[in-house]
């Protein structure tokens, strides 16, 4: 892969982190469940620990990460956090699933196209724990429907 696309690849990566810090932030903020907030803020630290990653990864080709990143990275995660809380948990865990699912599978092509040691050591540490969020969510979505059907029961 040329630089410039890996570059590119890697912008995404980093706009599409800084989404996540804050929408999980913000998500955390608005949650009334004692758990809930407290994965979320883990979440967020998480994610912030992907952006400094990839923020070094560009680094180390020469470049700084793109200023769009960090301008619309913010812009995006706070309104998804601000709908995805107001239309319930459920709701928000479903929202939290997609930008996971996307993350995970854009991390993934991007595994398959680079050769560079260190920056697949990133991508994969990175791509593994997008994964387990996903897990995640999807496991207690799961959870609250089930309680949701019982409680109709």
């Amino acid at each position: 892969m040329n630089k410039k696309l890996l570059i590119a690849y890697l912008n995404w990566f980093y706009t599409l982190e800084l989404e996540q810090v804050t929408l999980y932030k913000e998500q955390a903020r608005a949650s009334n469940d004692d758990y809930i907030k407290e994965v979320l803020k883990h979440l967020a630290a998480i994610e912030q620990r992907h952006v400094e990653n990839i923020s070094n990864s560009l680094k180390r080709l020469g470049t700084n990460p793109s200023k769009v990143g960090e301008i619309i990275g913010p812009i995006f995660g706070k309104p998804f956090s601000e709908l995805t809380t107001m239309f319930g948990t459920v709701n928000l865990f479903r929202v939290n699933i997609l930008l996971e699912t996307r993350a995970t599978r854009d991390y993934q092509n991007l595994i398959e196209r680079v050769d560079d040691k260190e920056l697949l050591n990133v991508l994969i540490e990175n791509s593994i724990e997008e994964d387990l969020h996903r897990s995640w969510f999807i496991e207690q979505k799961r959870q609250l429907n089930k309680q949701k059907q019982s409680r109709k029961n």
